[in-house]
């Protein structure tokens, strides 16, 4: 219905009427094409659909990634949980981009972040505390009670493209 595929209900505004519903019935493949079978679904299961079609581990930062890059888009939430277009990932074939999203997509904890940018960590803390980068989310972590807010930064991969020159002048 919110595609316009099949109009609101005719009746008293709560059902449709007999004709509507034949002439839905009789468009019932143009109807399937172009909603597709895939719902909306969430990162860890549409990580999942991914990593079945393409044979490769596919985690679920990879989809924030690839909604960032353009090529899987977010459609809603259900219970504060992004969820991405199934019909989008019904026809998503692009195995580069998803390699390019495995890859900048991973989050990395404080240590692995400076690790990947090959300095120390204690070059890398006050970066931190001067807003670059931002982390991407937090989590909790183990000695963190779960009835507080999460605190353990993580950071994506892709934010942590500079070099150490430009690093030292900030």
């Amino acid at each position: 219905m919110t595609k316009g595929l099949i109009p609101t209900a005719d009746v008293d505004g709560q059902r449709w009427s007999p004709t509507v519903v034949l002439a839905a019935m009789a468009r019932a493949e143009e109807i399937h094409d172009a909603i597709g079978t895939l719902p909306d679904i969430g990162a860890t299961r549409a990580a999942q659909l991914l990593a079945e079609r393409f044979g490769v581990p596919v985690a679920a930062e990879a989809m924030t990634e690839l909604d960032r890059i353009g090529h899987i888009e977010r459609t809603g939430s259900y219970k504060g949980h992004t969820l991405y277009d199934g019909l989008t990932l019904e026809h998503f074939i692009d195995r580069a981009a998803l390699d390019r999203a495995r890859h900048n997509g991973r989050l990395l904890e404080h240590h692995a972040a400076d690790r990947h940018l090959s300095i120390r960590d204690s070059d890398f803390t006050p970066l931190t505390r001067g807003n670059w980068p931002r982390p991407a989310t937090h989590v909790h972590s183990r000695w963190q009670p779960r009835r507080s807010a999460p605190a353990m930064p993580l950071f994506a991969s892709a934010t942590l493209k500079c070099s150490w020159p430009t690093l030292r002048s900030q």
